[in-house]
This record gives structure tokens, sequence and C-alpha cells, in this order.
């Protein structure tokens, strides 16, 4: 596998994918996930996607869409409690 480099021209759009037009992106704007999402495991990090705060979702969405192999900075994490 080839390591992944760092591109500084990424937004937040290219690592989630998403048309982000007319959204509000505000820092502090994060959504809360409700219903069925609420017990979804992360692809990066196998924590409950309800345990990620804005930095730690932007953190693991970067680690998936690059491919990284990296820890974890989420609230779920004991060690990061």
């Amino acid at each position: 596998m080839t390591p992944a480099t760092f591109r500084a021209d990424l937004t937040e759009a290219d690592l989630t994918g998403a048309d982000l037009t007319g959204a509000d992106v505000r820092p502090g704007r994060a959504g809360t996930e409700t219903g069925a999402t609420a017990g979804v495991a992360c692809a990066a990090c196998s924590h409950a996607q309800s345990s990620h705060d804005s930095i730690a979702r932007r953190f693991c969405t970067a680690t998936t869409a690059g491919g990284f192999n990296r820890g974890c900075v989420c609230v779920g994490d004991p060690a990061n409690s």
C-alpha cells in the first residue's frame, strides 16, 4: 500500500464527500445524532458515533479518507478521558 500524502488544500467537503452547499458549517455547530445512527460504530476507531465531538468526528473522517492507521482522540477512549 502506498502511504497517503499530506494535502493542505483539502476541505471538509473533500474529506466527507458531502455537498455542503447551503449547510451550516460554522465552528461549534456540529449536529447531534439521534435515532438509528446514534449507536453506529465509527469506521476509523470503532467507537460509537455518539462518542465523537466535532474534533473527533473530523479526525476520524480524515483518518478514514486518508487511509491512515493512527490513534484515537474520541472521548469514548478511556485513555483520552
